[in-house]
C-alpha cells in the first residue's frame, strides 16, 4: 500500500482544483470537459443509471425497487408534473405505489432509458437536465413516451445522493424539440478528454492531459469521430508520446487508428447525392474515408483493416452481406476485414470506441 503517496496525491488534486477555477461547469457522462473531477461524475451518472435501471423491468420480471432508497438523501421527493397539480411523493409513497401497479398486474413491463443530458456542478451540489423514453405496457396498453427529468445531487458523508426529481412527459400541445433533445450531452457535439502517458529518463508521467474536439462534416449530419490517436507503423519502445498531424482515415499496413464513432438514429443518414462541395469537405476532414465507400452513401465498405469494437452507449446493427447483427452497450466486435455497415435503427445516438489496425497482403 502507498496511503501516504496517495494521500499525497489527493492533496495535490485538491489543490490542484480549487485553483483551476471557483465553478466547475460539465456536460457529458462520460466523455467531458472535465472542470469536474472524475469521481464525483462517474458517481453522479452511476446514481442516475441505477435509478433507471432499478424502475425498469422486462415482461415476467420484478423490478427493483428496493434499491431507491439507496440512492436518495434522506427526505428527498420524487415529482411528477403532468397533470393539472405536481403529484409529490416521498421515495417510499413512490416505491410503494410502483409496487401496487405491479403487484396488481397493471404495470407488466417497463423500460425508462436517457437520450441525452446535461450536468453541472459546484462544490457540494449538482444538477442534471435530462431527455427520456419510456416504454412499457400497463393495463394492457403500450407506453411509448419521452418527456424531460430535473434530478439535484448533494454530497453527503455517504457520498453523492440524489435529492429531488422533477420531471413531466410529452403530450398534445408539448413535445421535445430536436435542439432540447441534443441537451448538450451527446458525444457528437463535446470533447473528449485524453490522457497519455510517456517515460522520461526511466520514470512513467503523463505527457499530455488534453480535450479532443468531435470532428463532424456536414454531408454527415449527426455523425461524429473523436480522432484520440493514430500512428502509420508499428511504434518504437516506448512509443512516442507525440499526438500526429493529418494522417489518413484508415491506417495504412501495421498502423493503428484510435477514435470514438458516433452512429445517429437512421432518420439522420445523409442525402445519397454529394455536392461537390460536400466531396471536398469529407474529403479535407476524413481524408481517404470517401474511397473505401460504395457509392450512393450507403454505408456499406470494406477496409484491409483488423477493427476491435466496442459499443459504449446506444445500440447498433452490423450489417453484414449474409446477416445482420443487433449490438448493445458493452457488446464488442472484431471486425475482420469484411463488407459491412453500421445501421442505427435505434432512438438516439450509439457511441462506439474502435481501434483499427490496418492489414497487410497475405
Amino acid at each position: 500500500m502507498r496511503s501516504g503517496s496517495l494521500a499525497s496525491d489527493d492533496r495535490l488534486a485538491s489543490a490542484r482544483h480549487h485553483k483551476r477555477s471557483t465553478i466547475d461547469v460539465h456536460r457529458f457522462i462520460p466523455f467531458q470537459d472535465r472542470p469536474l473531477v472524475t469521481t464525483d461524475l462517474a458517481a453522479i451518472g452511476e446514481l442516475m443509471s441505477r435509478f433507471l435501471s432499478a424502475v425498469s423491468f422486462k415482461q415476467g420480471a420484478q423490478p427493483a425497487y428496493g434499491e431507491l432508497p439507496n440512492l436518495f438523501a434522506p427526505d428527498a421527493r420524487l415529482i411528477r408534473n403532468s397533470g393539472v397539480a405536481p403529484e409529490i411523493s416521498t421515495v417510499d409513497e413512490f416505491v410503494r405505489a410502483r409496487q401496487r401497479t405491479v403487484d396488481a398486474g397493471e404495470l407488466t413491463s417497463f423500460e425508462e432509458t436517457e437520450l441525452a443530458e446535461t450536468t453541472e456542478h459546484f462544490g457540494n451540489v449538482a444538477h442534471r437536465f435530462s431527455i427520456y423514453a419510456k416504454h412499457g405496457v400497463t393495463d394492457g396498453s403500450p407506453i411509448d413516451v419521452r418527456g424531460a427529468i430535473s434530478t439535484q445531487f448533494i454530497r453527503t458523508p455517504a457520498g453523492w445522493r440524489i435529492s429531488s426529481m422533477a420531471w413531466d412527459d410529452e403530450r398534445p400541445g408539448l413535445a421535445v424539440s430536436p435542439a432540447l433533445s441534443a441537451c448538450g450531452s451527446l458525444v457528437s457535439q463535446r470533447t473528449v478528454r485524453r490522457v497519455v502517458t510517456g517515460t522520461m529518463n526511466g520514470v512513467s508521467h503523463v505527457s499530455r492531459d488534453d480535450l479532443v474536439q468531435p470532428v463532424t462534416v456536414a454531408p454527415l449530419p449527426g455523425y461524429a469521430w473523436h480522432r484520440l490517436w493514430s500512428f502509420d507503423g508499428p511504434p518504437t519502445d516506448p512509443p512516442a508520446a507525440e499526438v500526429k498531424g493529418a494522417l489518413a482515415h484508415f491506417p495504412p499496413a501495421g498502423g493503428v487508428r484510435f477514435s470514438l464513432y458516433t452512429v445517429p438514429p437512421q432518420r439522420s443518414r445523409p442525402s445519397p447525392e454529394l455536392s461537390a462541395e460536400a466531396e471536398r469537405e469529407l474529403e479535407e476532414l476524413l481524408p481517404g474515408r470517401s474511397a473505401y465507400m460504395e457509392s450512393n452513401q450507403d454505408g456499406m465498405h470494406r477496409t484491409p483493416s483488423v477493427d476491435l469494437i466496442c459499443v459504449l452507449s446506444g445500440e447498433i446493427w452490423l450489417e453484414l452481406d449474409a446477416e445482420e447483427v443487433h449490438l448493445r452497450e458493452g457488446d464488442c466486435v472484431v471486425q475482420n476485414g469484411t463488407r459491412h455497415a453500421w445501421r442505427n435503427k435505434g432512438d438516439r445516438p450509439c457511441t462506439m470506441a474502435i481501434v483499427l489496425v490496418g492489414a497487410g497482403a497475405r
